[in-house]
């Protein structure tokens, strides 16, 4: 039975690498926090697989088609996969 990281590959998802923070900054909470039996998650943006933000920047339904935003929220998916 293939892992993750072959089903991954076999959808030809790929993974960013961890976000980096500029030296010095800290921040307040923790990228996944595990109470129980859920995960909460927060301070994920969309990433391209190289690391950089990934756009477009904007409202959706404005600037952002929709089928924009759904490539978006999945890269989204695939940062908090990463965390």
């Amino acid at each position: 039975m293939p892992g993750a990281d072959e089903k991954l590959a076999g959808l030809g998802i790929v993974l960013p690498p961890p976000l980096k923070l500029p030296p010095g900054m800290v921040l307040p909470f923790p990228w996944v926090n595990i109470r129980g039996d859920r995960a909460y998650i927060s301070g994920h943006g969309p990433q391209e697989p190289g690391g950089s933000l990934a756009g477009p920047f904007g409202a959706v339904g404005e600037s952002v088609s929709l089928d924009e935003a759904r490539a978006s929220a999945r890269k989204v998916g695939c940062r908090c996969s990463a965390a």
